[in-house]
């Protein structure tokens, strides 16, 4: 099985997972050839392609350039308030065409190479490409910061590339339909997207799903998403970093999110929504038997300590690999948590006792301690815990400040769960005739179908203590009475 890792340690841009993929050896002339099929209208845009520099690391730059000036210019809803150099992802979410300067002079770097691909439509066309069907004039020419998820569906269904490819890009749009109008409270398919209807964002989203399908690829994990930080200037008015569409993308998705503190905004809506919709799991790298190509896609922004850069490793994995090629039940829950790790052998057995109630006070999920064999035949003791990674920082602290480890494992883990909910049914005192409150913790799947119930041990107990009766007597009496109440 092919399969593909998108490791995004400093965020993406739609640019950016583009630039990687293309990055990979794929032909490029191909590539263009199936991107001239894209139903947009003739001579508007252009495309650079160059080698860049990032923090020392080489990586390939893609700029979609307008190529009809006299279109509107969009006004992009997550335009940045500091006079600071444009982030990768603004350039993604369409600052380029703002940009007075000739591109043509800015990068004539040595350590740069920089091929312009024209439009294939601005040559010469058979007869038959120069007249479009009546039904798509309206698509073609809609001017680029107008377009809207029902125009998007339109332009995808008239354009001659792989069925494949129409399906994701298809997807990739409804899936940013869905969330700018639920945090705009608008009907999906009446939501005008600026950001997304500029050409430059259909060439990154359509382009990146016709690279997808030239490469092949069957599964995709995607790496934890920094979220960056700051302040934007949005059509709306000054909202906070990550922007709105982009936190309910990762949301929808459970995507796990990274630590990495960014001072810009590091991930675009574009991009979460690629990110989201090729995302078979989260998390790190998957076992691969062989890597097959590795590509790297630049953004703007060039920092000094960490390369701005997003990669993808595509690689062979064997069919029986659990992590990719699963399919969990649409009827569950699914989130990533962190589990947290640590063996002692100096430590009393008693004091983590201690420890492991104190953690799930602080918002640890489940903690157990296991018996272990440790170096050199010594007694010890596994101390896990499973948390939020939310909560990750302060349950390390604790942990070190209340042990003697010496060092801590972490790593990512996917919990598949159902929703629950209290139901209370009541069993009568033989001794005083009064009724005890029984709590039933029913477990249910997403459909409302119940799974699991099981009646609160601490009830029972103390009902078996206050009649003198076995527990499992109480247990059993308990469930007897749910199931013929809940008849």
């Amino acid at each position: 099985m092919k399969i593909a890792y998108f490791d995004c340690p400093f965020g993406a841009g739609g640019d950016m997972l583009l630039a990687a993929l293309l990055d990979t050896g794929i032909n490029i002339d191909q590539w263009l050839t199936a991107l001239s099929k894209v139903a947009l209208p003739n001579d508007s845009y252009k495309i650079i392609i160059e080698q860049a520099q990032r923090c020392s690391l080489r990586a390939k730059k893609l700029k979609v350039v307008l190529g009809d000036q006299s279109l509107p210019e969009p006004t992009h809803p997550f335009k940045r308030v500091n006079p600071e150099p444009h982030s990768n992802q603004e350039d993604d979410e369409k600052h380029k065409h703002d940009r007075k300067h000739d591109h043509k002079q800015e990068h004539k770097h040595d350590h740069e190479r920089k091929h312009e691909y024209h439009h294939p439509h601005s040559h010469k066309q058979p007869d038959e490409q120069k007249h479009k069907k009546a039904d798509q004039h309206n698509v073609l020419h809609t001017h680029d910061n107008q377009r809207n998820f029902k125009d998007i569906t339109a332009l995808i269904a008239a354009s001659k590339i792989s069925e494949k490819a129409k399906d994701l890009s298809y997807r990739i749009f409804e899936k940013l339909a869905q969330a700018e109008g639920l945090v705009h409270g608008i009907n999906p398919q009446e939501v005008h997207f600026h950001e997304v209807g500029a050409v430059d964002s259909i060439i990154d989203i359509v382009g990146f799903a016709i690279a997808y399908d030239m490469l092949a690829i069957e599964k995709s994990i995607v790496s934890p998403l920094p979220l960056g930080s700051g302040m934007v200037q949005t059509q709306h008015g000054l909202f906070p970093v990550p922007g709105p569409a982009t936190l309910q993308l990762l949301q929808e998705a459970k995507a796990p999110i990274s630590n990495h503190l960014i001072d810009y905004e590091c991930l675009t809506p574009t991009a979460a929504a690629i990110l989201t919709t090729i995302a078979n799991n989260w998390g790190q790298a998957p076992a691969m038997k062989l890597i097959n190509a590795i590509g790297s896609g630049a953004g703007d922004k060039n920092p000094e300590n960490y390369p701005n850069v997003c990669r993808v490793i595509i690689g062979q994995t064997s069919l029986f690999d659990q992590s990719v090629t699963l399919s969990h039940s649409d009827r569950f829950n699914r989130e990533s948590l962190t589990v947290i790790e640590t063996m002692l052998d100096d430590f009393s057995p008693q004091n983590l006792s201690f420890i492991a109630e104190k953690l799930l006070e602080m918002g640890a999920l489940d903690t157990y301690v296991t018996a272990v064999t440790a170096k050199k035949g010594r007694s010890g003791h596994l101390l896990t815990v499973l948390c939020q990674p939310i909560n990750l920082a302060i349950i390390e602290e604790y942990i070190f400040e209340q042990t003697s480890t010496l060092g801590l494992r972490t790593y990512l883990t996917d919990r598949i769960y159902l929703n629950r909910e209290w139901v209370n049914i009541e069993l009568n005192d033989k001794h005083k005739g009064e009724s005890h409150k029984i709590r039933i913790k029913v477990a249910k799947d997403l459909t409302g179908k119940r799974i699991n119930a099981q009646p609160e041990y601490e009830d029972c107990a103390r009902f078996a203590e206050v009649n003198s009766l076995p527990l499992k007597t109480v247990l059993q009496g308990a469930m007897k009475k749910f199931f013929d109440v809940d008849r």
